[in-house]
């Protein structure tokens, strides 16, 4: 899976997008975020999860909300460039499992796309200053 950051190029950016052919790398990321949401672990960073690889530098920390008093995604300013926070309470982390879900059962070549953050997230709409999309289209289209 490849995660990189999309400051312009569509009406859609700023966005940081997880892309991957591979039903399995979705399995793992649904995985990786249950941990979180069940309290196994506190902070997930991606870019450091050894089937995501960051192309071109960013990062990406999903938290609880119990950890922060901020809900959604952020670009934390006092990091390296291209580093961002991603905070929800944990019954929405269970919404972000159930968005994922369908990407695990994908076995044609199609490629579809979902938005995990924003008002096309059903349910996730919020504060954040920049959306979230994973996607199994070859190239990374969403």
């Amino acid at each position: 899976m490849e995660l990189d950051y999309l400051e312009s190029g569509s009406q859609d950016c700023p966005l940081i997008r997880l892309q991957s052919a591979d039903a399995e790398d979705f399995l793992q990321l649904r995985k990786a975020i249950e941990q979180l949401r069940i309290g196994t672990e506190e902070t997930l960073r991606l870019n450091k999860l050894p089937f995501i690889k960051s192309i071109d530098g960013t990062s990406l920390v999903l938290l609880s909300a119990a950890t922060s008093n901020h809900v959604g995604v952020r670009r934390l300013k006092q990091a390296e460039p291209g580093t961002f926070e991603w905070t929800l309470p944990a019954d929405k982390w269970e919404w972000v499992e159930e968005l994922i879900k369908p990407f695990e059962e994908r076995d044609d070549s199609a490629g579809y796309h979902q938005w995990l953050t924003g008002w096309d997230a059903a349910g996730l709409a919020g504060d954040s200053e920049i959306a979230v999309v994973i996607t199994s289209h070859k190239g990374g289209a969403w």
